[in-house]
C-alpha cells in the first residue's frame, strides 16, 4: 500500500515533494483556496496539514472518534471543516489547525459538507435524511431542512449563496432559499 502523496509541477511534470506520514490508505486530499495548504486524511481518525509547494508538515488534526469521510476548506481558506461517521463535524482554524467548534446536531453519519461561496454558511447532510445549515465561523446551528423521503445524495449552493439545491434517491431535486 502506497501511503505517500506526491506534489507535481503540472507544466513540467517535475516532482516537487513526496509527503509521508500516513500509515493507512489515503482517503482524500484537498487544497486550500489559495493553494498554499493541502489537507489529507487516511483510513483512520487523523488529518494531516501540509505546506505547498515544499510539502512541509504543519500539523496533525486528531480528535474525531471515528473515520473521517470529508474535508473542506472555507472559501477564504481560514476554516477547515471535516466530518465522519460519528455524526459530528469539526471546524479548525487555519493554518495551525486550532479547534474552533464541534457541530453535533446530526443523528447519524455525516456524508457531505459544503461551504456557501460567500463563506457565511456550511451545509451538511447525512444518513439522518436531513440537511443542516450552520453559521460560519461560529458553527451555530441555523436550520434543519427536511423533505426528502429517501437518502440525500448531494447538495450545492448557487454562486450567489442565495439558494441551496439538494437531490436524493427519492428522485427529487429541492431548492431552498437561504
Amino acid at each position: 500500500v502506497d501511503t505517500t502523496i506526491k506534489l507535481w509541477q503540472m507544466l513540467t511534470g517535475d516532482l516537487l515533494a513526496t509527503l509521508t506520514g500516513h500509515i493507512r490508505n489515503i482517503e482524500g486530499i484537498t487544497f486550500s483556496p489559495d493553494s498554499k495548504l493541502l489537507a489529507s486524511h487516511s483510513d483512520g481518525e487523523k488529518i494531516e496539514l501540509w505546506q505547498v509547494p515544499d510539502g512541509k508538515h504543519i500539523a496533525t488534526l486528531t480528535g474525531h472518534t471515528s473515520s473521517v469521510d470529508r474535508i473542506s476548506f472555507s472559501p477564504d481558506g481560514q476554516i477547515l471543516a471535516y466530518s465522519g461517521v460519528n455524526q459530528t463535524i469539526r471546524l479548525c482554524q487555519m493554518p495551525d489547525g486550532r479547534p474552533l467548534a464541534t457541530l453535533t446536531d446530526h443523528t447519524d453519519s455525516v456524508y457531505r459538507i459544503s461551504f456557501s461561496p460567500d463563506g457565511q454558511l456550511l451545509a451538511s447532510y447525512g444518513n439522518d435524511q436531513t440537511i443542516k445549515l450552520w453559521q460560519m465561523p461560529t458553527g451555530h446551528p441555523l436550520a434543519t431542512l427536511t423533505g426528502h423521503t429517501g437518502h440525500i445524495e448531494g447538495i450545492t449552493f448557487s454562486p450567489d449563496s442565495q439558494l441551496l439545491a439538494s437531490y436524493g434517491n427519492d428522485q427529487t431535486i429541492k431548492l431552498w432559499q437561504m
